[in-house]
Formats: C-alpha cells, structure tokens, sequence
C-alpha cells in the first residue's frame, strides 16, 4: 500500500516536462488510515517561501483523519519551478517509526527552475512544516 501511495504521490507532483500534475479520480488515492492503520489523526502546519524569505504563504493547517484520502505531496508554489514539489510520506513514515508524535522542519523544492531566457538552476523554496501524529488507542 506504501508503494501505491508513493505512485500517486509523484502523479501529483507533476509529469516530466511540465508543471502540471496529471488529474487523478479521488479514488485513486489511498485513505490514511489504509496506508497507515495505527494513526488517528496527522495535523501539518505548512508555509511556503522563497529561499530570501520575501515570497511565502501564510501558515495553514490540514487535518487528516483515518478515512482521508491525503497524497501527503504539495507541488512548489513558485511559478518558475518544473517537476518540484515536496514530499511528506517519508517524513511521517520515520517519524512513524520511531514512535514520534511531532515533527518540526524545513524541506527545500526537488524541481528547477527554468525562467524565460535564463537556464535552468534548482528551485530553493522552501516548506516548513510542522506535523503532529495521534496515534489510534488500543
């Protein structure tokens, strides 16, 4: 089931040669608690940036819940960047298992960017994210 949703998650993220992540059937991606049967609930608190700190987002929050159906992969809010995007499955799949219940970090956009006129050079934007695992009780 993790590898299907590790599928998903880089459809979501965009195609080769393109910003656009292909459209997918909502039933295409798994339930939460399919994926991962001991979680209650996982809360992300997610901002976005430019690597100088001037372009973000504000901080918002989703909350999944066991029947959710959550790719857990954002695609790079910057314009300019192909085939980026950040993925959170890996994240909550280690903190998972190490029994964590909070994970506070930043991660930095996988794309490229490629402005008119200019090469290609990697995209730098930033996510920040704050997660918080509440696990099922037995």
């Amino acid at each position: 089931m993790l590898n299907s949703l590790r599928k998903v998650a880089a459809r979501l993220l965009g195609t080769p040669g393109g910003r656009e992540p292909r459209r997918l059937a909502l039933d295409d991606i798994p339930q939460l608690g399919t994926v991962y049967p001991e979680v209650d609930t996982v809360a992300m608190t997610l901002r976005f940036s430019s690597p100088d700190g001037e372009h973000g987002t504000r901080p918002h929050t989703r909350t999944f819940d066991a029947r959710s159906r959550a790719s857990l992969s954002f695609r790079c809010k910057n314009p300019s960047c192909r085939q980026g995007g950040f993925e959170l499955l890996g994240l909550i799949d280690r903190a998972m298992s190490a029994s964590r219940t909070k994970v506070v970090g930043t991660g930095v956009c996988a794309g490229v960017e490629s402005p008119p006129g200019a090469s290609q050079r990697r995209c730098l934007h930033e996510l920040h994210y704050r997660i918080e695992i509440r696990y099922r009780q037995h």
